[in-house]
């Protein structure tokens, strides 16, 4: 017998007004709390704005807005940073414009009413979006209602978690499979193995009827295949833990098309794909990136080795990381910097000839004092050594004098002899 609904009274009525509106407003708060900022960039022949991923930014929203302003759909704005209440308003507005082009009247009908639902749930990509992956290609997901702002943005939400069809037993594990149907047999395996009952053995009870043994059969085949199944999940879900593999990476490349703008769902994010000359490029969206001219990730490796591009999709080289030299190079690098440093400064430098060894301009002076008493010592020794010796003691104590605070003066001067 079917239960009657009560009908609510009065006050519980305008207890729940009062709650949906408190509600709304706190909604309207959190999103008024935090801005996005802009960066402009170049793309194709026009200057476009994108929008840039804070700390916890909602990316459903931010990837689906950047691909309508690449695609001629710009917002409009007067400071470097936006309001998600006015990206919110920005893709209601494109939704709204979007004409119904169905002719029969009951597909028109639910045109509206699925176009009404994916308006009323867009504010959820504040926060992010549900999505339960398919293993079985790149498009596949199961369809929600917030899915639906995707249709009717009329872009595609793709992805890279598939199996490798070479692991034969894996794909076919896999491919009438979702993401929580794989967890559900991941959790099974839990259980089974969490389970303080006696393990189960493949000898046949004694006393049992051939029906008691067909049951008792089956139920070991299935705890069997549990087991089994959830091994498969895990080794699956730990070798795809970046979920995209090199076969789904594979699959983007073939299964995009050149100029396509789409939406790529991997590790929980999303973000805003392009395919352009055969290449995927993900838009970069990071904060940390606002002042930099990186506009594209070359994304074609799934271990993040990738490279970044320019706006033009020419090759971004940082001039503040230098490229590394062998240690041979950077010492004759660091040696001719450090020369043109000090003749920009006034002093003079000069290398010794056999190992190019710069020599501060205070070591060469200790150097001329000290081989000139050398030169003049030999050349009054050739001269009948009648040199007096308060002469050579005066002229050693101006050496010593010359090259005093040197705690080696020893290998210094054989180093110079």
């Amino acid at each position: 017998m079917p239960m009657l609904k009560r009908s609510k009274s009065k006050t519980e009525i305008h207890s729940q007004q009062q709650s949906q509106e408190h509600t709304g407003q706190h909604q309207h708060q959190q999103q008024q709390a935090y801005y996005f900022g802009l960066k402009t960039i170049q793309f194709k022949d026009r200057i476009v704005p994108i929008v840039l991923q804070n700390k916890n930014g909602p990316c459903p929203l931010l990837a689906v807005v950047n691909i309508l302003t690449l695609r001629g759909y710009p917002i409009i704005y007067d400071k470097p940073y936006i309001s998600p209440s006015y990206l919110l308003d920005h893709v209601r507005n494109y939704i709204v414009q979007q004409p119904n082009t169905e002719t029969n009247e009951e597909m028109r009908r639910n045109y509206e009413i699925t176009r009404e639902e994916a308006i009323a749930n867009l504010p959820n990509s504040l926060s992010g979006l549900f999505v339960n992956v398919k293993f079985r290609g790149i498009t596949s997901f199961e369809f929600t209602k917030e899915m639906a702002l995707f249709d009717f943005c009329k872009i595609r939400i793709v992805h890279g978690w598939l199996p490798d069809p070479q692991d034969s037993e894996m794909f076919h594990f896999l491919h009438n499979l979702s993401y929580n149907q794989l967890i559900e047999k991941q959790l099974l395996l839990e259980d089974r193995l969490n389970n303080e009952q006696a393990p189960i053995t493949t000898k046949r009870p004694q006393s049992m009827s051939p029906s008691s043994y067909t049951k008792w059969r089956s139920d070991q085949d299935s705890l069997d295949s549990i087991t089994h199944e959830g091994f498969l999940a895990e080794r699956f879900l730990n070798e795809s833990a970046s979920q995209i593999s090199y076969h789904g990476l594979s699959c983007l490349l073939s299964g995009t098309y050149d100029e396509e703008l789409c939406v790529l769902f991997r590790n929980n994010h999303f973000s805003t794909l392009y395919k352009h000359q055969g290449l995927l490029l993900d838009l970069v969206t990071d904060l940390g990136y606002s002042s930099s001219s990186v506009v594209w990730e070359n994304f074609c490796d799934i271990d993040g080795n990738t490279t970044f591009l320019r706006s033009d999709f020419t090759l971004y080289q940082p001039s503040s990381f230098p490229m590394l030299l062998p240690s041979s190079e950077q010492d004759k690098a660091l040696a001719i910097r450090l020369q043109e440093e000090e003749n920009k400064r006034g002093n003079k430098r000069v290398l010794r000839k056999h190992n190019k060894v710069v020599m501060p301009s205070s070591l060469e002076k200790k150097h001329h004092l000290f081989r000139r008493h050398k030169n003049k010592k030999n050349e009054d020794t050739s001269a009948n050594n009648q040199q007096t010796t308060s002469d050579i003691s005066s002229s050693i104590m101006v050496a010593n004098h010359s090259v005093e605070n040197n705690n080696h003066l020893s290998d210094e001067k054989c180093s110079i002899q």
